[in-house]
């Protein structure tokens, strides 16, 4: 597959102008024009890492190819992305988030989700070309790179947004589906992308509803017969009024079209084929609490009244829930054992944590289960913003054993990204304190912290298997 040059687009200047006032880039684009190139190089990464939007875009228009850098075994760096000349200067977007498909996805293709688009314009020859990046790229295992957004049919606005890295979802043969919307959210679009082929087609579109004014998808998901979709849809009524359902769909048969009302925390269990969530309660069947459904959601089963915030799917026997927080304690449960009795939470190890306002205490939900471990991170921000990031590990074949924090060597890290793979864990941040970089690689088995050689503060971190 060869490298794929930018898209230039040639407007005229008042088309330009406006276009820019109202969308940050143009609408209706027409025209050709040469273009620069831009390459990557992957090769013998362990991680990569983008950098930081902290970093102002003129140090980023400075030295572009520090958009995307290499972390190595040693915790040595290189540039991971070339860019012959910059011409985006100050209109250059950082990487948000750098995505993997999972392992059981028949591709080795990385992907990067950018800030925006990078975008400039020229004159040539009287007239201005418009040069486009879009902010979702494709990053093959030869090197070679795609841009999945661009080119494109553009109807009514341009250009699409994609709001978090939970809107790219993969299947099993590598072809990559993702959720985007139109900048003011009135409509979003599910599309598939084709890695092998650069083809995209047109699953769904979700459009607002009547007296519906915006409308936010978090997160999708989809079964293991790549038949159903599940989206955590929230709107905002015009009367100021709103609603948060879970949507069901087929791929098959876009007629079919299942919601759930009043849904907290949900996961798709491709272990037992089923679907599980908690739910407020519903004067309709006078129950609140946890249910397991079949795919379709339809004959649910009452397993609890708790209420979930987060399910974690791990096993066909293991599927963890996070029912809350208090100051002192964190509850993640396995929701399959009898009576929610498989609690895994260490009362002494979060008692330790020094705080002097609770009320800013957090654990956040973004958990990562691997090596039969259940990595999340929590922080703790007291009343003066200072932090006191963690990254907690909890063996999960044995709910007697003690939560660990990973991060004990250093008590001032505010995270901005963390993964594992597995044999380590890499984490990007900042002393919250002196404002400096802490970037580290961490065995796994050893507990060894190799600091990352670079004084680059990164937005984003994916470890690569």
């Amino acid at each position: 597959m060869t490298k794929r040059n930018l898209i230039k687009i040639t407007f005229s200047a008042a088309v330009l102008a406006a276009a820019i006032f109202l969308t940050g880039c143009p609408k209706d684009p027409k025209g050709t024009g040469p273009v620069p190139n831009i390459s990557f190089d992957i090769s013998n990464a362990e991680a990569l890492a983008g950098i930081a939007k902290t970093q102002n875009r003129s140090a980023r228009a400075a030295d572009p190819n520090a958009l995307l850098q290499k972390f190595f075994d040693d915790g040595t760096v290189d540039a991971a992305m070339d860019m012959d000349g910059n011409p985006f200067g100050e209109h250059l977007s950082y990487v948000d988030y750098v995505v993997l498909p999972p392992k059981d996805v028949d591709s080795k293709d990385v992907y990067l989700l950018m800030e925006d688009y990078s975008w400039t314009y020229v004159n040539v020859d009287g007239h201005k070309e418009f040069w486009v990046l879009s902010p979702l790229l494709c990053i093959h295992e030869d090197n070679s790179y795609d841009d999945v957004l661009l080119p494109s049919p553009i109807t009514d606005r341009f250009p699409y947004v994609i709001d978090y890295k939970e809107n790219l979802q993969f299947l099993k043969d590598g072809s990559l589906v993702y959720l985007c919307r139109t900048g003011v959210a009135d409509k979003y679009f599910m599309k598939k992308w084709d890695p092998k082929t650069n083809e995209t087609t047109d699953i769904c579109t979700i459009p607002l509803k009547e007296n519906e004014e915006s409308i936010l998808i978090e997160r999708f998901s989809i079964d293991k017969s790549e038949d159903f979709i599940y989206m955590k849809v929230e709107t905002v009524n015009n009367d100021g009024t709103g609603s948060n359902y879970l949507q069901i769909s087929q791929i098959s048969n876009p007629d079919f079209y299942y919601s759930l009302n009043g849904v907290t925390g949900w996961c798709y269990s491709p272990y037992d084929d089923s679907l599980y969530y908690s739910r407020y309660y519903s004067e309709e069947d006078d129950t609140q609490g946890l249910f397991k459904a079949d795919k379709t959601g339809s004959n649910p089963e009452h397993l609890s009244t708790a209420m979930f915030r987060y399910l974690i799917p791990e096993s066909a026997q293991k599927i963890w829930g996070q029912n809350g927080y208090t100051e002192t304690e964190l509850e993640i449960q396995n929701i399959l054992s009898e009576k929610l009795e498989n609690t895994l939470y260490d009362k002494a190890f979060t008692e330790k944590i020094s705080y002097t306002a609770p009320e800013y205490y957090y654990f956040w939900g973004d958990y990562i289960s691997k090596n039969n471990t259940l990595y999340f991170m929590h922080s703790h921000v007291d009343s003066t913003m200072r932090h006191e990031d963690a990254i907690i590990a909890i063996p999960t074949n044995d709910p007697n054993s003690k939560p660990k924090n990973l991060l004990e060597f250093n008590q001032h890290i505010q995270l901005h990204s963390w993964d594992v793979n597995e044999n380590s864990l890499f984490i990007v941040g900042v002393d919250y304190e002196t404002r400096e970089p802490i970037n580290y690689k961490i065995d796994l088995k050893t507990g060894e912290q190799i600091p990352i050689q670079s004084d680059s503060e990164f937005n984003a971190i994916a470890a690569l298997e």
